[in-house]
């Protein structure tokens, strides 16, 4: 039996994904582009959740915090101005 992807949509993993977000920024098996994706998609969820009632404000708060904290990761990954190894650019 094969095991299924742990990001699916259609599996159990889905409510891991609404509170893990920082996993999804981890993951090596996804691209930048997937990463946010299913960051925007947990946001969405964590919205519509909150919005119906079906969780309190406060874990929503909580969850949404957690989930910018996670793009901001995914877009660090991305960004050409990587500041870590040294290669600062001038200030105009």
């Amino acid at each position: 039996m094969a095991a299924e992807h742990p990001y699916a949509a259609d599996n159990d993993a889905q409510e891991d994904m609404i509170i893990n977000p920082l996993g999804v920024a981890a993951s090596e098996d996804l691209s930048i582009e997937e990463k946010l994706d299913r960051l925007v998609a947990m946001k969405q969820a964590v919205g519509q959740r909150g919005a119906d009632g079906t969780l309190d404000p406060g874990l929503v708060s909580r969850q949404m915090q957690d989930i910018d904290v996670a793009m901001a990761r995914v877009q660090s990954q991305s960004d050409p101005a990587d500041t870590r190894g040294g290669d600062r650019r001038p200030d105009a």
